[in-house]
């Protein structure tokens, strides 16, 4: 299935670095590395002609008027400055070997010092040229290494109707199971990039008040009012931490805000239901902190409290949760846990049994009872005193639009899910569609990344404390363990909101049954609403190293100042000499005069030897050399 999910290549804005700057192209490693190539290569071609333009100027500078004599070594750079072509090392070469044939040996310092610092000046030109073909790398470093996934299925997907809690189930738990375990390589001071490299931000950081004022009535709460943790993710940016590419205007800010507390004071019974009397206790303890109507229970849990000493001795954990989208069948809270402004979920910890190596005085993970039955031994171990321990947590949402150059930021409520989408409808924020959209998108389907469904399926595995039970006996526990838990629990809510962004983008992921068949209990849902179907093509993620990201505006720069320095070094002899007045045409005569073939045929006719007809045969350029010789002789 995953394989079905694509990096789109071609041209795409990064509204990251704005219209401009953020101009992307995309290319698989192979035609990426070709296009490298082809840039580095054009610059240097670029700088060849750059020095026939320089070399032209200087050339025409240093021309004098044909009654105006100069020495042999004047002339000799001229034909150099001429001959070079595009070539700036060759011109380097061969001015810096010009002083070593002179025939006044008497003056060998002035002779280099005239021709250095043409020299100088085409190893300058060769450097800077040379260099920037190196930099032409730059224009794939600056776009950043995001790119766009696109999948077949964008929009998510809807339970069928008619299929079965147990049949999505296996999908609801695998995104569970994978979120927690990115959250263990991945929300830790010690991440590694490697692993957890996939989405635009790697982990979700978020602010922890352990001294936070419980969200229920402070009767059923420990230490009546400040015995809770919160845990606030702050203003999350769509486009910048959940990848959702747009322009600053359509962006939103999300914000997540979960509060948990241990409880107690709940109403409980305890009620003898074994049919063999006192001979074989079976009691039962009832929980009323909400009837469960779709189960048709006036109470929220049960636990039968033999369990402790049937040597199963592990945690079990049970959860039942009130959302604001719906009157739910799930569970109805009692006055006490209801809250209108978020989703509440209530858990319940039963120990059986499991004996601690050192007392806990954990709030919620409790063990300070000593059996008596190890009284009279050297054996250290102790219980909980309680058969049932109750923690209740709320998520909360909040959503902004963030600050323009003529807006300032306007935020709904701190509230429950269902309240916050509301409240960003109504005019008076101001949200355009595009914001909306993107409203609508991160809240879909937003129960399956509560505190609820982070714990639900899993029972006591989703405990941290796990790590440190070994054959039903715990091993020391800090006081502080029931937080712990609860933060891994939010960090899990907020990685399934990284895993959705992308999920809602491509396809569904981890599906029993691939999407739309016969017996699959999910179908696709993709999206009607225009505003929608454009964030289809604008997820970003972070590449793992398939593709390579191009500036357009630095390839643009290149290929426009380059193709302008070929265009002018090669037509600027024509073009100036086309255009020079009548006064000044001894420049461009001489300019001709001395290209290396004129200079070719004149040696010859020196010599009464030109003929440049096809019958007639020329020696060898050799001649020169003889009737150098013997004119010095």
């Amino acid at each position: 299935m995953a394989n079905d999910i694509d990096t789109y290549t071609g041209l795409w804005i990064n509204w990251s670095h704005g219209f401009i700057q953020g101009a992307t192209l995309t290319l698989p490693q192979k035609q990426a590395g070709l296009l490298s190539a082809f840039l580095a290569l054009f610059v240097s071609f670029a700088g060849g002609l750059f020095w026939r333009m320089l070399s032209f100027v200087l050339h025409q500078a240093n021309t004098t008027e044909p009654s105006s004599a100069r020495d042999a070594l004047h002339h000799q750079r001229q034909v150099i400055l001429r001959n070079s072509g595009t070539s700036p090392a060759g011109a380097t070469w061969a001015l810096l070997k010009l002083p070593i044939g002179q025939r006044d040996k008497s003056m060998p310092t002035w002779a280099l010092l005239r021709c250095l610092p043409l020299a100088l000046l085409a190893a300058l030109t060769l450097a800077l040229f040379g260099v920037a073909g190196l930099f032409t790398s730059a224009v794939s470093k600056a776009p950043g290494n995001s790119t766009i996934i696109v999948g077949p299925y964008c929009g998510g997907y809807q339970e069928r109707n008619g299929s079965e809690l147990k049949d999505q189930a296996s999908k609801y738990l695998a995104d569970t199971l994978e979120a927690a375990t990115y959250v263990q390589q991945c929300y830790r001071q010690s991440a590694s990039q490697l692993d957890c490299g996939k989405h635009v931000r790697s982990a979700f950081s978020f602010a922890m008040d352990s001294d936070a004022a419980c969200p229920f009535p402070p009767e059923i709460c420990y230490n009546k009012t400040n015995s809770a943790i919160s845990m606030d993710t702050g203003l999350l940016n769509s486009h910048v931490d959940f990848g959702i590419n747009a322009p600053p205007k359509n962006r939103i800010l999300l914000r997540r805000v979960a509060t948990c507390a241990p409880l107690r004071g709940i109403l409980s019974t305890r009620v003898n239901e074994s049919v063999l009397g006192e001979a074989l206790p079976l009691d039962t303890l009832y929980v009323y902190a909400g009837a469960r109507p779709g189960l048709f229970q006036n109470y929220t849990f049960s636990y039968v409290t033999r369990s402790k000493f049937d040597g199963f001795r592990n945690y079990a954990l049970r959860t039942v949760a009130a959302f604001s989208f719906e009157n739910s069948t799930n569970w109805t809270p009692s006055p006490l846990l209801r809250r209108s402004d978020a989703e509440v979920t209530l858990m319940m910890l039963n120990q059986n049994g499991v004996a601690h190596t050192a007392p806990s005085n954990d709030l919620w993970i409790q063990a300070t009872l000593r059996p008596k039955e190890l009284e009279e031994t050297n054996i250290s171990l102790w219980t909980s005193e309680y058969d049932a321990s109750l923690l209740g947590c709320i998520d909360q949402y909040q959503v902004c639009k963030p600050s323009m150059a003529n807006s300032l930021q306007t935020c709904t409520n701190l509230t429950s899910a269902l309240d916050t989408m509301l409240e960003a409808g109504r005019p008076s924020f101001h949200f355009n569609a595009h914001q909306l959209s993107t409203v609508a998108r991160l809240f879909d389907k937003y129960w399956l990344r509560t505190m609820y469904q982070t714990i639900y399926g899993r029972g006591g595995a989703a405990l941290n404390a796990n790590s440190r039970l070994y054959d039903g006996q715990q091993l020391p526990l800090p006081s502080n363990q029931w937080q712990k838990e609860v933060s891994i629990w939010f960090s899990t809510c907020l990685a399934k909101d990284q895993a959705w962004a992308e999920e809602w983008s491509t396809m569904p992921r981890n599906l029993p049954i691939q999407l739309n068949q016969k017996n699959s209990p999910f179908d696709s849902n993709y999206p009607t609403d225009a505003t929608l179907r454009i964030q289809c093509s604008n997820q970003l993620v972070r590449d793992a190293g398939r593709h390579q990201n191009f500036s357009v505006l630095g390839i643009g720069l290149i290929l426009g100042l380059g193709g302008l320095i070929i265009v002018v070094g090669l037509t600027i002899d024509v073009a100036v000499g086309f255009l020079r007045p009548q006064k000044s045409r001894f420049r461009k005569d001489e300019w001709e005069m001395e290209e290396v073939l004129a200079l070719h045929i004149a040696a010859y006719a020196g010599l009464g030897l030109w003929d440049d007809s096809s019958t007639n045969e020329l020696p060898p350029s050799t001649v020169f050399k003889k009737e150098t010789m013997r004119t010095e002789h």
